[in-house]
């Protein structure tokens, strides 16, 4: 896949560093992955179990500062692994996303320290 044709490079919204275990809910079935990334507008996930484009599921995870979020979403693409990766990511869009949830992920990629925007 071409630069031009990544998701990746194709973000509405900018997304920050997020490896925290997720939660997800995927058929009526529970299992828990890690994120890589997080934006109001979605997640990628790193996650051993396989996934379809267009599969609609629920994510719970838990920003810095203790707001505990439940979120619906689905998958919009594959990364397949690369380098030492053993699993692939995918992308994940929110769905309807709550006002002040959306407002609090804001901020915290905002927030993003000096670390983050040098690399």
């Amino acid at each position: 896949m071409n630069s031009a044709n990544n998701p990746q490079n194709r973000r509405r919204v900018p997304r920050r560093a997020f490896n925290k275990r997720v939660g997800l809910l995927v058929n009526g079935v529970y299992m828990v992955s890690e994120s890589t990334q997080l934006g109001e507008g979605g997640m990628l996930i790193v996650c051993p179990q396989k996934l379809e484009i267009g599969q609609k599921l629920v994510v719970t995870f838990k920003l810095p500062d203790a707001v505990q979020a439940v979120v619906r979403g689905i998958i919009r693409y594959r990364l397949e692994p690369k380098g030492d990766a053993k699993h692939p990511c995918y992308g994940i869009e929110f769905i309807n996303l709550d006002f002040n949830l959306k407002r609090e992920i804001r901020s915290f990629v905002a927030s993003k320290s000096q670390q983050e925007e040098a690399a």
